[in-house]
């Protein structure tokens, strides 16, 4: 007997990848067109101010430079979007992959502890970013945030649930769904949308689960069977 089940799973995630390129390849195309028709309105605008001998409006080139930065977070988040599931998912061992990031020097400000044994979860190859964003997060949110706790509870099903959890100011009860749409959030407004995504090609899902005041924690269902296992256990 041949156990196929990680073939099964590389199958769907690649059938999900394909969807959803197909996807953002048309919504990419709606953004960009509607910001290039902004564009040109300001422009036209622009053009009858200036034949008209008066004075500039900063607020016409205001909004021409506004929709040209909108147009290149959208390539820059095209660019990395199409790098999801472009490669087979592979097992992740997570306190190898969190010592490895908390090791950047971008997040040399946050203490790190991770008890997760020898967990590892089928995952995205770029499961690293996600452990990196969710770790930048707290640096640009948490308000004073200084450390996060990595913690692995598993369930009876075979499944379990990893948690993110930071000592910052939290996230209110209102946006908590929100902080996962594409476009939300004070930055590019892309990343957690992005982790989302990349966790969800084999059936991993994220929400935060903290209370406001007390630190934001970000809390990933491992789904069974099959997408976690110890890394101990036989291959």
């Amino acid at each position: 007997m041949i156990d196929i089940s990680e073939q099964a799973m590389a199958e769907e995630a690649l059938r999900k990848t394909n969807l959803k390129l197909s996807l953002l390849s048309s919504v990419t195309r709606h953004d960009i067109l509607n910001q290039v028709t902004k564009m040109l309105l300001f422009k036209e605008l622009l053009a009858d101010t200036i034949a008209a001998g008066e004075p500039v409006d900063a607020k016409y080139v205001s909004a021409i430079l506004e929709s040209v930065e909108t147009i290149e977070r959208q390539l820059l988040f095209t660019r990395d979007y199409e790098s999801i599931g472009m490669e087979k998912p592979t097992w992740q061992h997570i306190h190898s992959v969190v010592t490895k990031v908390s090791q950047y020097t971008e997040l040399s400000a946050i203490h790190v502890s991770c008890d997760t044994g020898d967990l590892e979860i089928y995952a995205d190859h770029l499961f690293e970013k996600v452990v990196f964003n969710l770790m930048e997060n707290t640096l640009r949110h948490g308000f004073n945030a200084s450390s996060v706790e990595i913690s692995w509870v598993p369930d009876t099903d075979g499944g379990g649930m990893l948690t993110f959890a930071d000592d910052g100011v939290g996230v209110p009860d209102k946006i908590k769904k929100r902080i996962f749409e594409k476009g939300f959030g004070s930055n590019t407004g892309y990343g957690l949308y992005l982790i989302r995504e990349m966790l969800g090609l084999t059936g991993i899902t994220i929400e935060e689960t903290g209370t406001a005041g007390r630190g934001a924690t970000f809390s990933l269902t491992i789904p069974p069977p099959g997408a976690c296992r110890n890394s101990s256990s036989p291959k």
